[in-house]
């Protein structure tokens, strides 16, 4: 059990690499509940930073992640601004964008993240009117011009600008989803860092998985994959240096819950480029299975 425990970061919480400089503090954070359900409350906010989108410079403003107490998933609302030079043009566009998101529970029980990302001029008059139509910019406009360079709605994937409001509103949730894995994934010196969502069509809410991997060394692989409800797979495997042995330790880990460790292990050898031999032992809930396997690649080189 997790009684109140304080989580404190006296100095502030500071991220300083090529994609993203910022400093956060935190307030009041507190761990409660148990392994199996633990809860998180208190907030993080952004003191000051910089954060990129395709290279464009955007500068944090009020920015915050709470917890509620209720469990390990927040609520945030992220604002930064910037401007953003039009290819063709040369004008600096000012730009604000904003991303609010909360965690709720669909129909089926299942966790869902609900994503609201907009892009709106930040000023008014002529830097944010376009020059070759004379109207202000809308907002398909601006995530072309922030995503291509060109604020031009042809230049989108799928001519997304014809197909609507939700249409953009998907492509945003997406498109910023995409750069803030590759800016944390620098920023915290991992190899992977990826949020894969999973639309539900009645809602438009997004469902995802949270993977996150580094190699440890040049040969060991560690990775941690998690879902909204906390359900999650911790898995390394090492591999010799010749490729010729593969050694794996997998275990499913709910929430924080060490009782819910199930280690599986798992061993190849390549006798040649198309012969695998292996051997595992995998530990279930109620049985222990062993388990054999020959693999031979036919075709190829």
């Amino acid at each position: 059990m997790f009684e109140d425990l304080p989580i404190r970061a006296p100095g502030g919480v500071r991220v300083d690499e090529s994609l993203a400089r910022a400093e956060f503090s935190t307030a009041g954070l507190t761990l409660a509940g148990s392994g199996a359900r633990p809860r998180l409350s208190g907030s993080v906010r952004s003191e000051r930073g910089l954060i990129y989108l395709r290279e464009n410079e955007f500068t944090l403003a009020g920015s915050s992640v709470t917890f509620g107490g209720e469990g390990l998933l927040p609520t945030f609302d992220i604002t930064a601004a910037g401007q953003v030079q039009a290819v063709t043009t040369r004008q600096r566009v000012p730009v604000t964008l904003n991303l609010r998101g909360e965690f709720v529970t669909r129909a089926d029980g299942q966790a869902a993240l609900d994503l609201n990302t907009t892009l709106r001029c930040t000023s008014e008059g002529s830097a944010c009117r376009n020059p070759d139509t004379g109207q202000d910019y809308t907002e398909p406009e601006l995530y072309a011009l922030v995503a291509t360079g060109v604020p031009n709605l042809t230049a989108l994937p799928g001519n997304i600008g014809a197909l609507g409001a939700s249409a953009v509103q998907t492509a945003l949730n997406v498109f910023v989803l995409g750069e803030l894995e590759r800016t944390l994934a620098k920023a915290f010196g991992l190899d992977v860092f990826r949020l894969t969502p999973n639309l539900t069509a009645e809602d438009g809410n997004l469902g995802a998985t949270l993977t996150l991997g580094s190699y440890l060394t040049r040969d060991l692989y560690l990775q941690y994959q998690v879902d909204l409800a906390g359900q999650g797979l911790l898995d390394a495997t090492y591999s010799t240096p010749d490729d010729r042995f593969t050694f794996r330790v997998s275990t499913p880990l709910t929430g924080l819950d060490l009782g819910s460790l199930r280690p599986s292990f798992s061993a190849g050898y390549n006798v040649n480029p198309r012969t695998n031999l292996s051997i595992g032992v995998q530990n279930g809930d109620v049985s222990t299975r062993i388990r054999f396997g020959v693999t031979y690649r036919i075709g190829g080189r």
